[in-house]
Protein backbone atom coordinates (compact mmCIF):
# COMPACT_ATOMS: atom_id res chain seq x y z
CA UNK A 1 0.00 0.00 0.00
CA UNK A 2 2.96 2.70 0.78
CA UNK A 3 4.01 1.95 -2.61
CA UNK A 4 1.64 2.14 -4.48
CA UNK A 5 0.14 5.33 -2.54
CA UNK A 6 4.04 6.88 -3.25
CA UNK A 7 3.53 6.13 -7.32
CA UNK A 8 0.09 7.54 -7.08
CA UNK A 9 1.35 10.51 -5.87
CA UNK A 10 4.64 10.60 -7.46
CA UNK A 11 2.50 10.90 -10.68
CA UNK A 12 0.77 14.02 -9.94
CA UNK A 13 3.58 15.68 -8.69
CA UNK A 14 5.52 14.91 -12.19
CA UNK A 15 2.05 16.04 -13.74
CA UNK A 16 2.81 19.62 -12.19
CA UNK A 17 5.44 20.00 -14.65
CA UNK A 18 4.03 18.31 -18.09
CA UNK A 19 0.62 17.22 -19.76
CA UNK A 20 0.30 14.14 -18.02
CA UNK A 21 -3.07 13.38 -17.78
CA UNK A 22 -4.02 14.60 -20.94
CA UNK A 23 -2.94 11.27 -22.62
CA UNK A 24 -5.12 8.19 -21.76
CA UNK A 25 -2.19 6.00 -21.72
CA UNK A 26 -1.02 8.02 -18.73
CA UNK A 27 -4.71 7.29 -16.92
CA UNK A 28 -5.48 4.18 -17.68
CA UNK A 29 -2.30 3.16 -15.84
CA UNK A 30 -2.65 5.54 -13.37
CA UNK A 31 -6.31 4.41 -12.18
CA UNK A 32 -5.66 1.09 -11.70
CA UNK A 33 -3.16 1.57 -9.26
CA UNK A 34 -6.17 3.95 -7.26
CA UNK A 35 -8.35 0.74 -7.83
CA UNK A 36 -5.31 -1.12 -6.20
CA UNK A 37 -5.16 1.40 -3.04
CA UNK A 38 -9.13 0.87 -2.97
CA UNK A 39 -9.12 -2.94 -2.28
CA UNK A 40 -6.18 -2.87 -0.15
CA UNK A 41 -7.50 -0.12 1.54
CA UNK A 42 -10.58 -2.15 2.21
CA UNK A 43 -8.84 -5.20 3.53
CA UNK A 44 -7.15 -3.31 6.08
CA UNK A 45 -10.35 -1.94 7.45
CA UNK A 46 -12.00 -5.19 7.73
CA UNK A 47 -8.77 -6.45 9.17
CA UNK A 48 -9.52 -3.43 12.08
CA UNK A 49 -6.10 -1.96 11.05
CA UNK A 50 -7.77 1.49 10.16
CA UNK A 51 -9.03 3.75 13.08
CA UNK A 52 -12.78 3.44 13.29
CA UNK A 53 -13.50 6.56 11.70
CA UNK A 54 -12.76 5.12 8.12
CA UNK A 55 -14.44 1.78 9.46
CA UNK A 56 -16.33 2.12 5.75
CA UNK A 57 -14.78 1.15 2.68
CA UNK A 58 -15.86 3.37 1.17
CA UNK A 59 -14.90 6.55 2.86
CA UNK A 60 -11.38 6.14 1.66
CA UNK A 61 -11.97 5.58 -2.37
CA UNK A 62 -14.34 8.32 -2.25
CA UNK A 63 -11.94 10.79 -0.84
CA UNK A 64 -9.22 9.86 -3.06
CA UNK A 65 -11.77 9.86 -6.41
CA UNK A 66 -13.00 13.36 -5.44
CA UNK A 67 -9.14 14.52 -4.98
CA UNK A 68 -7.76 12.89 -8.03
CA UNK A 69 -10.79 13.75 -10.08
CA UNK A 70 -10.31 17.51 -8.63
CA UNK A 71 -6.41 17.53 -9.13
CA UNK A 72 -7.26 16.13 -13.25
CA UNK A 73 -9.89 19.00 -13.91
CA UNK A 74 -7.17 21.33 -13.30
CA UNK A 75 -4.11 19.83 -14.86
CA UNK A 76 -6.22 18.92 -18.46
CA UNK A 77 -8.30 22.30 -18.63
CA UNK A 78 -4.99 23.78 -19.95
CA UNK A 79 -4.53 21.28 -23.20
CA UNK A 80 -8.38 21.42 -23.97
CA UNK A 81 -8.62 25.04 -24.19
CA UNK A 82 -5.46 25.00 -26.41
CA UNK A 83 -7.45 22.85 -28.47
CA UNK A 84 -10.67 24.79 -28.44
CA UNK A 85 -8.48 27.54 -29.52
CA UNK A 86 -6.96 26.04 -32.35
CA UNK A 87 -10.40 24.79 -33.42
CA UNK A 88 -11.34 28.76 -33.64
CA UNK A 89 -8.21 29.92 -35.47
CA UNK A 90 -8.92 27.26 -38.65
CA UNK A 91 -12.33 28.89 -38.63
CA UNK A 92 -10.84 32.07 -38.71
CA UNK A 93 -12.25 33.47 -34.85
CA UNK A 94 -9.32 35.03 -33.59
CA UNK A 95 -10.78 37.43 -31.06
CA UNK A 96 -12.59 33.71 -29.94
CA UNK A 97 -9.01 31.70 -30.20
CA UNK A 98 -7.60 34.33 -28.21
CA UNK A 99 -10.18 33.91 -25.32
CA UNK A 100 -9.18 30.28 -25.15
CA UNK A 101 -5.67 30.50 -25.27
CA UNK A 102 -5.62 33.76 -22.75
CA UNK A 103 -7.45 30.51 -20.48
CA UNK A 104 -4.34 28.39 -20.90
CA UNK A 105 -1.90 31.15 -19.87
CA UNK A 106 -3.79 31.93 -16.83
CA UNK A 107 -3.26 28.08 -15.85
CA UNK A 108 0.17 27.40 -17.51
CA UNK A 109 1.97 30.35 -17.69
CA UNK A 110 5.40 28.49 -18.64
CA UNK A 111 4.39 27.15 -21.46
CA UNK A 112 5.39 28.81 -25.06
CA UNK A 113 3.06 27.59 -27.45
CA UNK A 114 0.42 28.91 -25.22
CA UNK A 115 1.89 32.24 -25.29
CA UNK A 116 3.11 31.99 -29.04
CA UNK A 117 -0.51 31.06 -29.82
CA UNK A 118 -1.93 34.13 -28.17
CA UNK A 119 0.05 36.21 -29.81
CA UNK A 120 -0.57 35.17 -33.01
CA UNK A 121 -4.01 35.09 -32.56
CA UNK A 122 -3.95 38.75 -31.09
CA UNK A 123 -1.73 40.16 -34.31
CA UNK A 124 -4.44 38.49 -36.93
CA UNK A 125 -7.54 39.77 -34.56
CA UNK A 126 -5.77 43.28 -34.40
CA UNK A 127 -5.23 43.21 -38.32
CA UNK A 128 -9.33 43.03 -38.77
CA UNK A 129 -10.09 44.99 -36.07
CA UNK A 130 -7.96 47.76 -34.34
CA UNK A 131 -8.52 47.40 -31.16
CA UNK A 132 -6.28 49.80 -28.73
CA UNK A 133 -3.84 47.77 -26.95
CA UNK A 134 -4.31 43.91 -28.67
CA UNK A 135 -0.82 44.52 -30.17
CA UNK A 136 1.19 46.14 -27.02
CA UNK A 137 -0.43 42.49 -25.54
CA UNK A 138 0.81 40.58 -28.96
CA UNK A 139 4.06 41.76 -28.52
CA UNK A 140 4.36 40.60 -24.66
CA UNK A 141 2.97 37.24 -25.52
CA UNK A 142 5.44 36.82 -28.02
CA UNK A 143 8.37 38.01 -26.45
CA UNK A 144 7.58 35.45 -23.48
CA UNK A 145 7.61 32.70 -25.77
CA UNK A 146 10.83 33.51 -27.49
CA UNK A 147 12.12 33.83 -23.89
CA UNK A 148 10.69 30.08 -22.99
CA UNK A 149 11.51 28.53 -26.48
CA UNK A 150 14.77 30.95 -28.01
CA UNK A 151 15.46 27.96 -30.11
CA UNK A 152 12.45 28.12 -31.92
CA UNK A 153 12.49 29.79 -35.46
CA UNK A 154 8.45 29.92 -35.81
CA UNK A 155 8.07 31.84 -32.91
CA UNK A 156 10.99 34.45 -33.48
CA UNK A 157 8.57 34.76 -36.82
CA UNK A 158 5.49 35.59 -35.33
CA UNK A 159 7.69 37.63 -32.75
CA UNK A 160 8.99 39.69 -36.31
CA UNK A 161 5.86 39.85 -37.77
CA UNK A 162 4.55 41.50 -34.47
CA UNK A 163 7.13 44.01 -34.38
CA UNK A 164 6.12 45.25 -37.84
CA UNK A 165 2.57 45.69 -37.14
CA UNK A 166 3.48 47.82 -34.06
CA UNK A 167 6.19 49.57 -36.78
CA UNK A 168 9.10 48.72 -35.12
CA UNK A 169 10.75 47.32 -38.30
CA UNK A 170 14.63 47.00 -37.31
CA UNK A 171 13.09 44.83 -34.56
CA UNK A 172 10.92 43.31 -37.19
CA UNK A 173 13.94 42.53 -39.49
CA UNK A 174 16.10 41.33 -36.92
CA UNK A 175 13.91 38.74 -35.52
CA UNK A 176 12.84 37.59 -38.93
CA UNK A 177 16.31 37.16 -40.20
CA UNK A 178 16.88 35.18 -36.19
CA UNK A 179 14.41 32.51 -37.77
CA UNK A 180 15.72 31.72 -41.11
CA UNK A 181 19.32 31.23 -39.30
CA UNK A 182 17.42 28.98 -36.61
CA UNK A 183 15.57 27.00 -39.53
CA UNK A 184 17.62 27.36 -42.82
CA UNK A 185 15.64 24.58 -44.54
CA UNK A 186 12.50 26.14 -44.13
CA UNK A 187 10.64 27.96 -46.91
CA UNK A 188 8.64 30.11 -45.51
CA UNK A 189 10.90 31.33 -42.99
CA UNK A 190 11.91 33.14 -46.14
CA UNK A 191 8.98 33.91 -47.57
CA UNK A 192 8.41 36.06 -44.37
CA UNK A 193 12.06 37.68 -44.63
CA UNK A 194 11.46 39.11 -48.24
CA UNK A 195 7.57 40.23 -47.46
CA UNK A 196 9.37 41.95 -44.39
CA UNK A 197 12.23 43.51 -46.56
CA UNK A 198 9.67 44.35 -49.06
CA UNK A 199 7.22 46.59 -46.29
CA UNK A 200 10.03 47.94 -45.15
CA UNK A 201 11.49 49.25 -48.26
CA UNK A 202 8.12 50.69 -49.18
CA UNK A 203 7.31 52.08 -45.90
CA UNK A 204 10.68 54.13 -46.82
CA UNK A 205 9.77 54.85 -50.14
CA UNK A 206 6.45 56.32 -48.77
CA UNK A 207 8.45 58.37 -46.45
CA UNK A 208 10.58 60.18 -49.28
CA UNK A 209 13.60 58.21 -47.87
CA UNK A 210 14.29 56.12 -51.50
CA UNK A 211 18.28 55.53 -50.51
CA UNK A 212 16.99 53.44 -47.72
CA UNK A 213 14.17 51.21 -49.90
CA UNK A 214 16.40 50.88 -52.71
CA UNK A 215 18.59 48.88 -49.84
CA UNK A 216 15.80 47.15 -48.13
CA UNK A 217 14.77 46.27 -51.81
CA UNK A 218 18.57 45.24 -52.64
CA UNK A 219 18.78 42.96 -49.35
CA UNK A 220 15.05 41.78 -50.14
CA UNK A 221 16.19 40.42 -53.84
CA UNK A 222 19.56 38.53 -51.55
CA UNK A 223 17.65 36.40 -49.70
CA UNK A 224 16.32 34.10 -52.94
CA UNK A 225 20.51 33.36 -52.98
CA UNK A 226 20.64 32.72 -49.84
CA UNK A 227 17.68 30.20 -49.63
CA UNK A 228 19.13 28.11 -52.87
CA UNK A 229 22.47 27.75 -50.79
CA UNK A 230 20.82 26.37 -48.33
CA UNK A 231 18.88 23.62 -50.29
CA UNK A 232 21.74 22.64 -52.29
CA UNK A 233 23.36 21.57 -48.70
CA UNK A 234 20.35 19.73 -47.83
CA UNK A 235 19.44 16.39 -48.84
CA UNK A 236 15.79 16.93 -48.74
CA UNK A 237 14.24 17.41 -52.04
CA UNK A 238 12.58 20.98 -52.94
CA UNK A 239 9.28 21.63 -53.89
CA UNK A 240 8.59 22.85 -56.95
CA UNK A 241 5.63 25.22 -55.43
CA UNK A 242 8.35 26.16 -52.59
CA UNK A 243 10.70 27.21 -55.03
CA UNK A 244 8.11 29.23 -57.38
CA UNK A 245 6.65 31.18 -54.76
CA UNK A 246 10.58 32.25 -53.43
CA UNK A 247 11.12 33.17 -57.28
CA UNK A 248 7.97 35.17 -57.87
CA UNK A 249 8.62 37.10 -54.47
CA UNK A 250 12.33 37.83 -55.55
CA UNK A 251 10.92 39.23 -59.00
CA UNK A 252 8.50 41.46 -57.14
CA UNK A 253 11.95 42.81 -55.03
CA UNK A 254 13.89 43.19 -58.27
CA UNK A 255 11.21 45.15 -60.06
CA UNK A 256 10.26 47.16 -57.16
CA UNK A 257 14.54 48.11 -57.12
CA UNK A 258 14.39 48.75 -60.86
CA UNK A 259 11.84 51.25 -60.59
CA UNK A 260 13.25 53.22 -57.55
CA UNK A 261 15.97 53.24 -60.14
CA UNK A 262 14.06 54.57 -62.90
CA UNK A 263 12.38 56.98 -60.84
CA UNK A 264 15.42 58.45 -60.16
Amino acid sequence: LPGLLGMVCMAFLHSLVDFNFSIEAYQFALWPMVGMIDRLCENQSNKGIWHKTWKSRAEIPLVVSLVFFMLISFMISAPRNQLRGDTMVRQGNWMEAAFFYRLVVGRDPWNSQAHQSLSRALRESFQVRRIPGVIQESVTHAELARELASLNARYADNLGRVYFTLGDIDQGLAQLEEAVELSPLTTSLYLSLMSGYRAAGSFALDQGDEELAVEYYRQGATVRERYERAIAESVRPVRERDQSRVDELAADLEDLLQNVHEGE
